[in-house]
């Protein structure tokens, strides 16, 4: 009998987190199909200011669903969007008063300033990033006779920083799901990155950041990283990617998983768990 108790305790658990599971994740799925009548009616807060429309989004649009977060009452629910040559990934946050709604919508904000310039290269190839290389360095030469060709490349930098720029500024834009993609095709060289910074005095200081240095250059420039950083005695080692001001994009290592943020809407918006204390993030 006692054992039957038992049995039927643990069935119930389960079904009724399955229907915890089932309601945020079944609501953002009825509100980006348009299946709610009344979409505002499950907006609150910052949310209902933003005024999301599902029913703009087009009707051809491929659209997946994903629960990154769930707790008794909260949860994110992530959803990646494309629309014709376009890739979305917005992330929406929920939270449970008397019924589940929305309280924020959040995506990886860039500002213009940052796609004027990226405009330029983005579907460039090898040939045509050198081709607008030449270009740059013309411009200036022109601009200033006196310059020396080693001032114009110290002042524009090399074509291989030019490359590096544009590829570490499109894995920046990715999709979440390329994202982890090129981090397993390079878990190794991630790896061992980690084990050469882990080694290294400079992680025995309070803070620190690995940026210009010249003995790690070729790790960043090959992995398209803008800079790793940590702080002595925490256990998140951030391996940036790009971004602007506080909306960035990158993978940090977390050894411990009590120390993993949380996530929120207004600091880390995205966490996805890529395995072996392995992480994928976006911040805003």
């Amino acid at each position: 009998m006692k054992q039957l108790l038992i049995i039927l305790f643990l069935l119930t658990s389960i079904i009724a987190y399955g229907q915890i599971d089932s309601i945020p994740l079944a609501l953002t799925k009825k509100y980006f199909n348009g299946e709610i009548r009344n979409y505002k009616s499950v907006l609150i807060g910052e949310a209902k200011d933003q005024n999301f429309n599902p029913k703009k989004i087009f009707e051809e649009a491929d659209i997946e669903f994903e629960t990154l977060m769930l707790k008794k009452d909260k949860a994110v629910i992530a959803v990646s969007l494309s629309e014709r040559d376009q890739h979305t990934d917005i992330y929406s946050f929920w939270t449970k008063g008397e019924d589940w709604q929305i309280t924020a919508f959040r995506a990886l904000w860039l500002p213009g300033v940052f796609y004027m310039y990226f405009d330029r290269f983005r579907n460039l190839d090898d040939e045509g990033i050198k081709t607008e290389y030449q270009k740059m360095f013309e411009e200036v030469e022109q601009n200033n006779d006196t310059l020396t060709d080693k001032q114009i490349t110290e002042q524009i930098g090399t074509l291989e920083d030019l490359q590096t720029y544009v590829s570490n500024t499109k894995l920046t834009v990715e999709s979440d799901k390329n994202l982890k993609k090129y981090f397993y095709k390079n878990q190794d060289k991630f790896h061992a990155l980690l084990n050469k910074i882990q080694n290294d005095s400079i992680t025995k200081t309070k803070v620190w950041r690995i940026k210009k240095q010249p003995n790690y250059k070729e790790d960043l420039r090959e992995l398209l990283l803008s800079g790793v950083s940590g702080y002595d005695g925490h256990s998140l080692i951030d391996f940036y990617i790009g971004g602007m001001i506080d909306n960035s994009v990158g993978y940090f290592y977390c050894k411990n998983p009590v120390d993993v943020p949380e996530m929120s809407d207004n600091r880390y918006i995205m966490i996805r768990n890529l395995g072996n204390g392995w992480y994928l993030y976006k911040t805003t």
